[in-house]
């Protein structure tokens, strides 16, 4: 298949997981070529910096809707290759959430807005190769990622606009609120949180109204 050779195996074999029968994979239209053509519907699986599709999707949202598909790990084992090729195994301490999403989101949060732009979070379980390499610099890591596999599908999240994001703010937010109130009302990560609220400015679920002290204060857009 075109593009499996630069892909690594978790992004194909998502799409073989979204693939339903009519679907064509990896077709080129308007000089792209697309993960999943499903009659007017365009699904992307992306598994990196969401900066890399402005110029494609820009193009595309004129006439075809897109489902970006975009996958977060709720666990993942992490399995390196030594020199001597003996493998080691170990789950990663680390977990995503569905917070996550703005990590890449802040690239395009107004996208959300447009008609045809869908995005689906997809939670999975996943394996993540490192092989052992010999540093060219000074003080480099001595492993590459040179691959990830998918292990598990767990459940998927789909947000078609502005208000789908805006639900993921704590329901017991005052009527005006700041990052402190988010902070302080939630289980959610300080950096999450931040990414989060640039992201629900830019689409317009939130407004921007004055200031509380050193923080700003919002207010939800429910129309």
């Amino acid at each position: 298949m075109i593009g499996e050779l630069s892909e690594n195996k978790l992004h194909n074999s998502l799409k073989k997981y979204y693939f339903q029968k009519g679907d064509i994979i990896e077709h080129k239209l308007e000089g792209y070529y697309i993960d999943i053509y499903r009659e007017d519907t365009l699904i992307e699986i992306q598994t990196s910096s969401f900066s890399k599709v402005k110029r494609k999707y820009d193009n595309l949202l004129k006439n075809y809707k897109i489902i970006m598909v975009y996958p977060i790990s709720s666990s993942k084992w992490i399995s390196k290759i030594g020199r001597d090729n003996k493998i080691t195994k170990r789950k990663s301490p680390k977990s995503e959430n569905i917070y996550n999403i703005f990590d890449e989101l802040v690239s395009i949060p107004n996208y959300i807005n447009h008609q045809n732009f869908s995005i689906e979070v997809i939670n999975i379980h996943q394996e993540e190769i490192r092989k052992t390499i010999v540093p060219k610099r000074r003080y480099r890591k001595n492993w590459k990622t040179v691959d990830r596999k998918l292990i598990k599908v767990i459940n998927t999240h789909l947000f078609n606009n502005k208000f789908d994001f805006l639900k993921l703010l704590p329901q017991n937010l005052p009527e005006e609120f700041t990052t402190k109130d988010v902070l302080e009302t939630s289980k959610i990560g300080k950096s999450s949180i931040q990414k989060m609220i640039y992201c629900l400015n830019k689409m317009n679920a939130i407004s921007e109204i004055g200031k509380l002290g050193r923080y700003k204060l919002y207010r939800k857009n429910n129309k």
